[in-house]
This record gives structure tokens, C-alpha cells and sequence, in this order.
């Protein structure tokens, strides 16, 4: 696991700029080269630090320079050498805010490989969050595509009319990883997207630090798009995945199950049979989707 002192850095630059603010960078979210014939490195190194902020507002200047919490405090001139507390001045307060979140999530993660771990995810659409939510038990090796078939299938507002883009959390309309599922993948004819067939969640997490209460995104429809995202909610191990996939579940693939639901009724033809317990919410789950619903969006 990375440092927090090296992994979130501070972008600075010497604008005189009224109320200027300086976004936080991290530094271990990849991300993907731009062919050098077509752009060249000042503006290469501008969109880097774009897509590496923390936060989802404002902009990276293209002359900046990154610095350690501690280097930044000097130059600014405040006495915060830690992410803790309230954001010193000058330092995006949803950028610190987020990082704190991070470092906090860090430090409850294991030290063998992220890799290793499945997780269940909670699958939401955003401005619906409580009509319709499904919970997904998946492994290291489950795939994308996988996951994108069993939100197909199972989501009333889901269908193959548009195109699903994934990416990281708040990433809607531009999504830094631009996964789509394979048949769209062929379809659109861009070779620099990925197909959801080729990278699993072991992947994912290992790439981008996930863990729980991170997020990722879905895009529907990228002219208009509906937004989607998911939760993580517990990171499970690899018995644990199997021994939940080996029990009831409302609808499954090889190596991930949806094992809870809120569903809507709009689609009764994708119900499955089951008992009322099966179906029911339970205690633990509206009190999960009531803490999503004050920290979501």
C-alpha cells in the first residue's frame, strides 16, 4: 500500500487568481498514455493530474507543480502537515475531505494483495435510489461483462437501447477507465476502450486502491445519460464469495450472484420465485440504504 504522504499530493501553481483553490492529487489512480503524435507532454501531463484529482470540480492549471502535504504548508503557509481535521486554507475543502475518507479506508485494508478480495456491491440508480437496488456478491475473477449481465437483466430501467460505459466513482459522462460491455465494445469500433470481458474486479481493485465505501459508475445512454453506480459494501474472501454464491440467490453467472434485491414492480416478467424472507428488505438492509440515501450523490 502506497504512503498517504506520497500518494495524495497537493497541485500548486502561483496564480494570483482571486480565491484560487489547490486540488489534491492521487497519484496511484491509473491512467491511461495518449498517443504523444497527437498530444504533446505539457498538455499530456495537464490531463494526467486532471484525472488523478480527487475532487470533481475545478481545474488543474497547466504549469503546476506537486507537493507533499508537508512541502505544500510551507509554501502556502499553512501548519497542517497530516490529513486530519477541518482543510487548511487555500486546500480544496472536497478534495481534503475525500482524502481523509481515503486515508481513513487505507488503513482498514488488509496488507496481503487487494486482488485477492471479492466484495459485495450494491447497485443503485441515482435519483431512484430508493426504488430499486440489488446486491452483488462478486469474486477477484468476476469480469465486468459479468457484472453489466446481471444489471441487465435484473434493473427495470436497463435495456441494450444504449450504451453502458463504467467507470470510477462520479465518472458518468467521462469515464477514465471507458469499459463497455463486449457487443457494444465491437459495435462502436474504439480501439481504445475496454471491453468488459477483460477485466475482472480482482483487477480493478488492485489498479485503483478499491475497497469499501468506494464507488464505481455506469453511464446508460452517454447522450443523455441515466447514472448508476455501485457501493462497496463488504470485501469478502474468496470462501466467503463461494460459500454465498453456493447459497440462495435471485440471479447469477459463473462466479457472481445478485443475493438481495428492492426490486421495482415495473418489471414483473424478470421476478424470480422465491419466499417472502427471500424477497424482504430486512432491518439490516433499510438501514443500509437509509445511510446511503444521506451520503450518496
Amino acid at each position: 500500500m502506497a504512503d498517504p504522504i506520497t500518494q495524495f499530493l497537493v497541485v500548486y501553481n502561483d496564480s494570483s487568481v482571486y480565491d484560487y483553490v489547490y486540488h489534491i492529487i492521487d497519484t496511484t489512480h491509473h491512467v491511461e498514455e495518449k498517443d504523444s503524435a497527437f498530444f504533446d507532454e505539457e498538455y499530456q501531463e495537464r490531463e494526467r493530474r486532471q484525472e488523478q484529482k480527487v475532487c470533481g470540480d475545478g481545474s488543474i492549471w497547466t504549469k503546476s507543480t506537486e507537493l507533499t502535504l508537508k512541502e505544500a504548508a510551507n509554501k502556502i503557509g499553512f501548519d497542517k502537515t497530516e490529513f486530519e481535521g477541518e482543510a487548511p486554507e487555500g486546500i480544496c475543502s472536497k478534495c481534503w475531505k475525500k482524502v481523509i475518507k481515503k486515508v481513513s479506508s487505507l488503513e482498514d485494508t488488509p496488507t496481503e494483495k487487494l486482488g485477492n478480495y471479492g466484495f459485495r456491491l450494491r447497485w443503485k440508480q441515482k435519483d431512484r435510489a430508493r426504488k430499486e437496488w440489488y446486491d452483488l456478491i462478486v469474486s477477484p475473477d468476476t469480469t465486468l461483462e459479468e457484472i453489466d449481465s446481471l444489471l441487465l437483466y435484473n434493473f427495470s430501467t436497463l435495456s441494450n437501447a444504449h450504451v453502458r460505459m463504467y467507470g470510477l466513482e462520479g465518472e458518468y459522462v467521462q469515464s477514465s477507465l471507458e469499459i463497455m460491455p463486449k457487443e457494444q465494445y465491437e459495435k462502436a469500433g474504439y480501439p481504445s476502450y475496454t471491453k468488459a470481458t477483460e477485466i475482472t474486479i480482482g483487477e480493478l481493485s488492485e489498479r485503483y486502491t478499491l475497497w469499501t465505501d468506494d464507488r464505481l459508475s455506469m453511464a446508460y445512454d452517454l447522450g443523455h445519460p441515466s447514472r448508476f453506480y455501485c457501493i462497496f459494501k463488504e470485501a469478502l474472501k474468496p470462501e466467503e464469495v463461494e460459500e454465498q454464491l453456493q447459497s440462495d440467490t435471485i440471479s447469477k453467472t459463473e462466479t457472481a450472484a445478485i443475493v438481495r434485491k428492492k426490486p421495482s414492480s415495473s418489471r414483473s416478467t424478470n421476478e424470480k420465485s422465491g419466499s417472502s424472507e427471500e424477497n424482504d428488505i430486512g432491518i439490516r438492509d433499510k438501514l443500509e440504504s437509509e445511510l446511503d440515501d444521506i451520503t450518496k450523490d
